[in-house]
């Protein structure tokens, strides 16, 4: 099984059958493999950490996990995720959005870069001591740190660390790559299922 986590770049958003059309779908079925898709719109690293953890626990027969890590600004708060800019998604959740200028009056960004090398070096650690093959990469507000804070994991897990490589694969599409409020098109995610394909494959994940 492919379990695949992430933001609103991995469940889908902006397609009409996520289902079908988002990355995780398409490359488990490039693999033959049945898809479990835990991405969701605005999550956070926090839930990613969580939710996989949780599925791994309940069951992890023939599991191969991609996790296409999101900014560590966003924050999961009693099963919410909230993040800097959520009045701009929400603005009718006005409890929400007090809480969220409560907590970010004393979030530091130092703080959430040293809080997300922690949680990928956990993830890794927990997938390795159960021998799940898994393969981490970063979808947009990662790169621009990552040599400042050394999350240093092996290449075989980590792909192109150092680049925001979901959103420079949909580049190289140029426009046809975007859905219009900037999510991947349906071709889009194609493409990046392909790349990750091709990487894993080669990797030995499958035949």
């Amino acid at each position: 099984m492919i379990l695949a986590n992430g933001c609103s770049f991995t469940y889908g958003d902006e397609l009409d059958n996520p289902e079908r059309d988002a990355w995780p779908a398409v490359l488990a079925a490039m693999a033959n493999e049945p898809v479990m898709n835990l991405g969701q719109s605005g999550g956070s690293n926090d839930r990613i950490l969580r939710t996989i953890v949780e599925v791994i626990e309940a069951n992890s027969d023939n599991t191969k996990v991609v996790i296409a890590w999101t900014s560590p600004t966003r924050l999961e708060i009693s099963n919410l995720d909230i993040h800097i800019n959520l009045h701009r998604y929400h603005p009718d959740k006005s409890e929400l959005i007090k809480m969220k200028d409560i907590i970010y009056r004393h979030w530091g960004e130092d703080w959430a870069w040293k809080k997300f090398h922690t949680q990928t070096h956990l993830l890794h650690g927990y997938l390795k001591s159960k021998n799940i093959p898994h393969l981490f990469l970063s979808t947009f507000d990662i790169a621009e740190n990552f040599k400042r804070y050394r999350t240093q994991l092996p290449t075989d897990v980590w792909f192109a660390p150092t680049k925001n490589i979901i959103c420079e694969w949909i580049d190289e599409l140029g426009a046809a790559g975007y859905a219009p409020n900037r999510h991947p098109s349906v071709l889009g995610h194609r493409y990046i299922a392909e790349k990750i394909y091709e990487h894993t494959r080669n990797l030995g994940w499958f035949a």
